[in-house]
């Protein structure tokens, strides 16, 4: 049976992002990777993830920047890996992006051209990230992915303070949205050794 993977967008991303794309070409037809597009309310969006990987039962979930965040909160039982997670989303939301009105980066399914980061949405991401402190984790399911450049919000030290050191890559010249070398050189290869111990 082939391998599932599934990608969580960031806060402006989309199904169709650069990322789940290379992943979708150096696996091929050998692994299905699921890329689904994201609400933009934090609360919609932390339902429709723990929804959607509830069905879909992937055996690996990888998650960007505030999608990482979501993904940090599913259940210990799945395997993750988080890129340049938004550990504290609130605080990193409101000051790395900014209250206001942004363009997505990517077509939307709905048509919607942009989206609003405001006072509700920070205190819904408030309310998630008090769940995410009183969640229980598996630190061997948890691998993350930081760029040491990153100027949005660098959450490296407290990655190994609540998962240790043991599963954490720091890529030194890269930012908040790493390259397709390092998606070529970093993610893919982790993600192919995690599914392949899956399977062993």
């Amino acid at each position: 049976m082939k391998k599932k993977l599934v990608y969580i967008h960031g806060l402006g991303g989309g199904k169709n992002g650069r990322v789940p794309k290379l992943i979708k070409k150096a696996f091929g037809n050998n692994v299905d990777v699921f890329a689904p597009e994201i609400p933009i309310s934090p609360k919609e969006a932390y339902q429709f993830v723990n929804d959607y990987i509830n069905k879909e039962n992937p055996d690996l979930v990888i998650g960007s920047s505030l999608g990482a965040f979501y993904t940090l909160l599913l259940p210990s039982n799945y395997l993750k890996v988080v890129i340049n997670p938004a550990m504290h989303p609130s605080k990193d939301i409101k000051n790395g992006i900014g209250l206001g009105t942004y363009p997505y980066r990517h077509k939307r399914d709905n048509k919607e051209q942009t989206y609003t980061v405001d006072k509700k949405f920070i205190n819904a991401l408030s309310g998630l990230y008090r769940r995410y402190l009183s969640k229980e984790d598996n630190k061997d399911n948890v691998y993350g992915i930081f760029g040491k450049r990153d100027c949005l919000f660098s959450h490296i030290n407290d990655f190994m303070k609540r998962y240790g050191r043991k599963h954490i890559t720091i890529l030194k010249n890269e930012f908040h949205h790493i390259s397709d070398e390092s998606v070529n050189n970093y993610v893919i290869p982790l993600i192919d050794k995690l599914i392949n111990k899956e399977a062993n």
